[in-house]
């Protein structure tokens, strides 16, 4: 059986050929580079903003009391 693997700061090709690195918890692009081996740092170094979990949670809220208005 294939175990599951998880990836922190999966990337994305842009259309001139660089690469993005994109961090999931926050969402914020880390870095861009040329190559993927080249974002390895930024990616060490990355560290999120503390401020995102409330962030996330107020809008979870704000949907949540649009969609009860809907009912």
């Amino acid at each position: 059986m294939a175990t599951a693997r998880y990836i922190a700061h999966p990337h994305r090709r842009n259309p001139d050929g660089s690469v993005d690195s994109i961090c999931i918890t926050c969402f914020a692009t880390i870095a861009r580079a040329g190559d993927e081996a080249a974002l390895t740092e930024q990616e060490k170094k990355h560290s999120c903003d503390r401020r995102v979990p409330a962030y996330r949670e107020a809008y979870r809220l704000k949907v949540k009391a649009h969609s009860q208005l809907g009912s």
